[in-house]
């Protein structure tokens, strides 16, 4: 198959995983079909492309990554979507709409109320080689 990576024997993938990924990469197959959607993250082919080695990740796949793991951390342990990178790194402050719905999508202990979100910018590419 013409795909984007070529899997190595070390990833010790198995024969399930193997034929995700080779449904994922498979530059044949169309590039615009939307392989996540969960919760309010939309992903296609496309952008999981961006997994390659030397691509730039792009922010739909760092999304369903705070959906997943939002999904499976502790309850205090919150990862919170790029938006809210994005809108620090444009000098924007969140409305008081949008960190309502920050706390009830994303933070999964109960909170009564938000006052504040403070950032810790860093920066995590993974790639597959």
């Amino acid at each position: 198959m013409n795909l984007a990576f070529q899997p190595q024997n070390d990833m010790n993938l198995s024969p399930v995983e193997l034929a995700v990924a080779a449904y994922v990469f498979c530059r044949d197959l169309p590039h615009s079909e939307l392989l996540v959607n969960v919760g309010d993250c939309i992903t296609s082919r496309a952008a999981l492309m961006t997994l390659v080695l030397r691509a730039e990740v792009v922010d739909d796949v760092l999304n369903v990554v705070v959906w997943m793991l939002t999904r499976t951390s502790k309850h205090t342990q919150w990862f919170l979507p790029t938006s809210i990178m994005q809108a620090v790194l444009e000098g924007r402050t969140l409305t008081s709409g949008t960190v309502t719905s920050l706390r009830n999508n994303y933070m999964r202990c109960k909170v009564d109320r938000v006052t504040r979100i403070h950032q810790r910018c860093s920066v995590m590419v993974t790639s597959i080689s």
